[in-house]
């Protein structure tokens, strides 16, 4: 291949990933929240094809766009293979497209409703979509294929928490650890309800048990600190935001709340982090939101009032 013919190759490549990249543009935090999603797929299907296994390992692999164009070609071939609506839909899900994900995987329910994994993740694009009486009803019907299916338990706890009701939420919590106790996000998802109920001994238990799991859980850290904010351990909740902090320096929730129990005295490194994410074009409004909040507090603590009210002035 000459030179010449190397480019023109190149430049096509380009071509259809860019095209592929148009059907369902990912976003990384996405597809870090659908990993459990992914993950669950070789253990409810059963890929009698080496096509679907192939697609399935690319999925797992998080090489999501080779994964949609194998299980679309499945589809071409055998329009009535449910896995392959199903997988298909999970990805939709993983890119944020909740609405294409619950066509897709309502259609694979069509072709097989006996699948805990299908009403699962229906119930998973349903939550995402805010449809949370759905959603319920969705993990429910995995629940009634598979009682032991821990992640059902999980993911119907967090939608009747979103609900407002945490004791179910408790309950259904408990059950998934019942069934696995080590899974870590059961153990997170059971602090935070408990924390909404003020059983904050409880909440603390929790957070440290999902921590002693998988040590590098921001979220979990962020949300013991607070726990033991509200029991009044300062020095400790400090502790707690800086172990988020050390794993996601730019977990600007923590900024928000830092200020609140650590006064400055100097124009230190943590101010000039927060300066540095609040000026970021690419930030999200909500969390340069909570930025402005933890800025206005820091400047008034160094006696800048001016420059501390105008970033109050943005937060709210």
């Amino acid at each position: 291949m000459n030179e010449t013919e190397a480019r023109r190759m190149k430049k096509k490549k380009k071509r259809k990933k860019k095209q592929a990249q148009k059907r369902y543009p990912l976003q990384k935090k996405q597809q870090e929240k659908c990993i459990d999603k992914a993950d669950m797929v070789s253990e409810t299907t059963n890929p009698n094809t080496t096509l679907l296994q192939q697609a399935i390992a690319h999925h797992q692999a998080g090489r999501l766009q080779q994964a949609e164009h194998i299980y679309r070609q499945i589809i071409n071939v055998e329009p009535e293979n449910a896995n392959a609506y199903h997988l298909l839909g999970v990805i939709a899900n993983q890119a944020g497209r909740s609405d294409i994900a619950v066509q897709l995987i309502s259609k694979s329910i069509e072709k097989d409703s006996n699948q805990h994994s299908f009403h699962s993740n229906l119930g998973n694009a349903l939550r995402d979509q805010g449809k949370l009486d759905d959603a319920i009803t969705s993990f429910k019907n995995a629940l009634s294929i598979k009682p032991d299916f821990a992640e059902a338990h999980n993911n119907l706890g967090n939608a009747l928490n979103a609900q407002g009701k945490p004791d179910d939420a408790i309950r259904s919590f408990q059950s998934a650890l019942s069934i696995k106790p080590d899974y870590t996000e059961a153990h997170y998802n059971l602090g935070t309800a408990l924390g909404d109920l003020g059983k904050l001994d409880d909440a603390i238990t929790s957070f440290r048990n999902a921590l002693s799991i998988k040590p590098d859980f921001a979220e979990a850290h962020y949300n013991l600190g607070k726990a033991l904010k509200d029991q009044g351990k300062f020095d400790d909740a400090i502790e707690s935001y800086k172990n988020a902090l050390s794993i996601k320096p730019d977990y600007a929730d923590v900024y928000r709340l830092l200020p609140k129990l650590k006064r400055h005295t100097e124009y230190d490194f943590e101010i000039q982090k927060m300066v540095a994410l609040y000026r970021d074009p690419d930030i999200a409004a909500e969390q340069r939101m909570h930025l402005a909040f933890g800025l206005g507090t820091d400047f008034e603590d160094l006696g800048e009032y001016e420059k501390s009210f105008n970033f109050l002035l943005e937060g709210n």
